[in-house]
């Protein structure tokens, strides 16, 4: 990665690492390809009508991922970072006894209705489970139409899961934060905390995941992200 960058928005369009004294700042506003192989994100796709995602301008935003539902009621598109990527590039973070802050900015053009319903958001995930399941993140529920959070250990096996009452609105960016430290989870909308978790904390390697699945009806459905920003607070200084 280089540290040289140019700007719009006022800040970084290409994807950057820096390494300071106190932290690590990654960002990435999503501007390369997106492939199965040798490419910093990676996707699985399962269903019915041609569940996609792809990496173009939208809404005056280059480098913008458009994750795009099957039609079915099982179908779901994912983007994962670093899971079959290049060497170089950092495939995981461990939260040890630092604190990590994972944002993205996002959007779902159509919220879920009476008829067709879905989950869509992100977070960061096991880097090595092969069920794909989240470590911590959001979602964004077709039910009750409100974010939801959720916290998992590591294997999996225990959910800690919050419905707030914080609702989405349709066509909007929303910025979310997801704070993470030893035995605490802090999550954030639009620069409102709406919970605190302070069980099932994942303490392995995980990273960044994008994700929508359909859970009602025959319409696919799509969620935007613009960027991804993790930031690693370190207990000990570097030098």
């Amino acid at each position: 990665m280089t540290d040289q960058h140019y700007s719009r928005y006022g800040r970084p369009i290409l994807p950057y690492e820096t390494l300071g004294r106190y932290n690590s700042v990654w960002f990435d506003d999503l501007t390369d390809p997106i492939g199965t192989t040798g490419f910093p994100w990676d996707y699985e796709l399962s269903g019915l009508g041609s569940p996609s995602v792809s990496n173009f301008e939208i809404d005056g935003r280059p480098g913008t991922f458009r994750l795009t539902s099957g039609t079915d009621t099982t179908s779901y598109s994912r983007a994962l970072y670093g899971i079959n990527a290049a060497s170089d590039v950092q495939p995981y973070w461990s939260l040890g006894t630092d604190r990590l802050t994972f944002e993205l900015l996002c959007r779902m053009p159509t919220l879920p209705d009476g008829t067709n319903t879905y989950t869509g958001g992100g977070g960061m995930r096991d880097y090595f489970a092969t069920n794909s399941a989240a470590a911590c993140g959001l979602t964004f529920s077709g039910g009750n139409l409100t974010w939801t959070m959720t916290t998992r250990t590591d294997a999996g096996a225990l959910t800690t899961t919050t419905a707030t009452a914080t609702t989405a609105t349709a066509n909007k960016w929303h910025h979310f934060k997801l704070i993470l430290a030893p035995s605490l989870a802090v999550f954030e909308v639009d620069g409102v905390q709406v919970c605190t978790h302070t069980t099932n904390i994942p303490d392995g390697g995980i990273t960044p995941y994008l994700q929508i699945a359909k859970t009602a009806g025959t319409t696919s459905r799509d969620l935007d992200v613009d960027w991804v920003k993790v930031t690693q607070e370190f207990a000990t200084r570097r030098y």
